[in-house]
């Protein structure tokens, strides 16, 4: 993304720092946290590997630990103790 507006990585990074309000990486963690949210709303019976690898991780271990970190649950307790909404996606 910064290439094509013609930006280094840094001067992206603070751009969109400056006009989001997080970085990059965090945002993207938080789209692939939802995403995976919604994923599992529209087919509960996806196991924990195959809702990792729908959201877009590449291991499910980095999957569980980007989720705790923003939920304070691992992906199988959330799913267990909460009901599963997402309407971050459509």
């Amino acid at each position: 993304m910064a290439s094509e507006a013609c930006l280094s990585r840094k001067q992206f990074e603070r751009i969109f720092a400056e006009h989001i309000g997080i970085s990059p990486k965090k945002y993207l963690k938080i789209i692939r946290f939802q995403s995976a949210i919604f994923q599992k709303q529209q087919n509960n019976n996806l196991n924990m590997t195959e809702l990792s690898y729908e959201s877009g991780y590449f291991d499910q271990s980095h999957f569980i630990n980007d989720f705790k970190s923003l939920s304070g649950l691992t992906p199988k307790q959330y799913f267990a103790e909460n009901e599963i909404c997402s309407d971050f996606f459509e």
